[in-house]
């Protein structure tokens, strides 16, 4: 009776010599929910961003110039500041759905179908989004330093 028992504890996804507890599976299954919430968050950000742009395009841009006038930054056409804030706006919902979401997505199919390919590719997923994050962080960085070193 205790070795059946013993058996129902092993986990399937054990196949690449990990072993995932129910601990573990609680955290993972925790972290999904997080990814999804803020991949969905992300999505609604973008879209009301795309909206701003798109009814109030004059006014926005007027807004961006101003922002980036007190950075240091001069643009004379207004219609670029536009089609770069879309860029963004499209690039950052692609970020969040290609990673974050389907990080969330493909970790939920794991748990539920014991699968270590869905594992993998929820974890890689994971990865890519931090190493994007990391580059982004990273240029947001410099740009404020960039922004510092012009009021010193």
């Amino acid at each position: 009776m205790e070795n059946i028992m013993e058996e129902l504890k092993e986990d399937h996804l054990s196949g690449i010599d990990l072993e995932v507890d129910n601990e573990t599976r609680d955290e993972l299954h925790t972290a999904s929910k997080w990814g999804r919430f803020i991949g969905i968050f992300m999505f609604v950000i973008c879209g009301i961003l795309l909206i701003a742009v798109a009814t109030g395009g004059n006014a926005f841009a007027q807004i961006l110039q101003a922002a980036f006038y007190n950075l240091g930054f001069v643009f004379a056409v207004d219609t670029a500041l536009l089609v770069v804030t879309m860029f963004a706006a499209i690039l950052f919902f692609a970020v969040s759905y290609y990673f974050l979401y389907n990080f969330s997505v493909k970790i939920k199919q794991a748990l539920h179908e014991e699968s270590t390919g869905h594992l993998n590719q929820g974890i890689n997923s994971l990865k890519l989004f931090f190493i994007l994050s990391g580059v982004v962080s990273i240029i947001g960085v410099l740009f404020s330093l960039y922004s510092l070193s012009i009021y010193l």
